[in-house]
């Protein structure tokens, strides 16, 4: 079942779980989207940035910041919380104001750091497709588990591209869930926390705006 918009103006086709699936511009979108995820959401556009109280972080689901915290980093009780320092900015907004991403433009991570967490033991799939990010990056001759946590702090060139490497990337338990054919599996997390700090990968900002192709040499400043 779709549901659609009165007016015929193209806007993002949003399916759910179920297979149910709404247009993001359906007059009763946020009740449709509260209901399938559980929750009480909104949707909005993208919102100027002097706009502070729309990206304010709103109020926790529990009164306990670091209970919390650990729900969103997936962490167990005698597992480290992730270092935060640098995400100042997150912990007081849902998102840097004036944009909706999690935290950085541009995430990027390697296939060696794939194949290093996939080499461990156990039934976990170390799938690109759980870690989402901009960029997937092969490192040829590297014998570094994770070789893009040594760019941190330095440039990066990729097609017309310059990215400024701004720090590693701590993941939360959206990794965990289950889509297509992945499976949910919090062992995901947990190998990640024993192995990496439950670090996989890095964030970027834009230095000078270009574009970037399938096979571009990455050079590293």
């Amino acid at each position: 079942m779709t549901l659609a918009a009165k007016s015929g103006t193209a806007a993002p086709l949003i399916t759910a779980a179920d297979g149910n699936s709404a247009l993001a511009s359906y007059e009763r979108i946020n009740d449709w989207l509260s209901g399938k995820l559980n929750h009480p959401v909104t949707l909005w556009p993208l919102l100027p940035a002097d706009q502070l109280n729309h990206y304010r972080r709103g109020a926790p689901d529990t009164e306990d910041f670091e209970e919390e915290l650990r729900a969103v980093f997936g962490r167990l009780p005698d597992e480290p919380l992730p270092d935060l320092a640098g995400f100042e900015e997150l912990l007081e907004f849902e998102s840097p104001p004036g944009t909706y991403f999690d935290a950085f433009p541009i995430s990027i991570i390697s296939q060696q750091s794939l194949n290093t967490m996939n080499q461990l033991e156990g039934e976990s799939r170390f799938d690109v497709r759980r870690f989402r990010p901009n960029l997937l990056v092969d490192v040829p001759g590297s014998d570094h588990p994770f070789p893009e946590q040594a760019w941190v702090g330095k440039t990066l060139a990729i097609g017309s591209v310059t990215l400024n490497i701004d720090t590693t990337c701590p993941r939360c338990a959206m990794t965990t869930y289950g889509f297509d054919d992945l499976p949910q599996d919090p062992q995901i997390m947990r190998k990640l926390v024993a192995n990496s700090e439950g670090n996989l990968g890095i964030y970027a900002s834009v230095v000078k705006v270009g574009k970037v192709a399938t096979g571009d040499p990455v050079t590293v400043m």
